[in-house]
């Protein structure tokens, strides 16, 4: 079986340190600083040709999740969706993040408690980035508070915090 590697899936988005606004993708790599490649080429071309290469702000990375689209494209990390699951067809929103509980990436639901979602949803559309894009996680936190104030389904919040744990835990220790 001679299948290809998709190199796709080993490239990050991040946001240049030169213009605050621009994002770039492509090969994550760190020497004396951190930064994309955002050609296809290897580490001695890299040396010889530096202007491919930008640096870039180590916080805002957001690595590629593996996850492909129906278009063929990738989610990355902190990706803004929209949304509709089966049963209620209005159009959700909510962003792609790692959950370490159940090791998968997840749709976090809301910007106010720590409720996730698989990613099962057929009509899935990438509508931002919540560290990429400055306007993204205001934008979100808006329809957070929105859907919490007028809560067309029961709001399930999932508090899984060290906290939460010892009270529950607290509960079976001999008193």
């Amino acid at each position: 079986m001679t299948d290809k590697v998709d190199y796709e899936i080993y490239k990050c988005k991040a946001v240049c340190l030169e213009d605050d606004e621009t994002v770039v993708c492509g090969y994550y790599y760190r020497n004396e600083c951190n930064f994309i490649d955002d050609e296809n080429m290897g580490y001695e071309e890299r040396l010889e040709f530096p202007t491919t290469t930008h640096e870039i702000n180590y916080y805002t990375l957001c690595r590629n999740t593996g996850i492909k689209l129906p278009n063929g494209s990738y989610f990355y990390e902190y990706d803004l969706v929209e949304y509709t699951d089966g049963f209620n067809r209005s159009p959700k929103m909510g962003y792609i993040e790692w959950d370490d509980w159940s090791m998968a990436y997840r749709i976090r639901t809301s910007a106010n408690y720590s409720s996730k979602v698989d990613i099962r949803a057929k009509d899935i559309n990438v509508i931002g980035n919540v560290i990429l894009y400055k306007d993204d996680m205001p934008r979100f936190q808006k329809y957070s508070d929105k859907v919490e104030e007028n809560p067309t389904h029961d709001i399930r919040v999932e508090c899984r915090s060290t906290q939460a744990l010892n009270k529950k835990a607290k509960m079976f220790l001999p008193r």
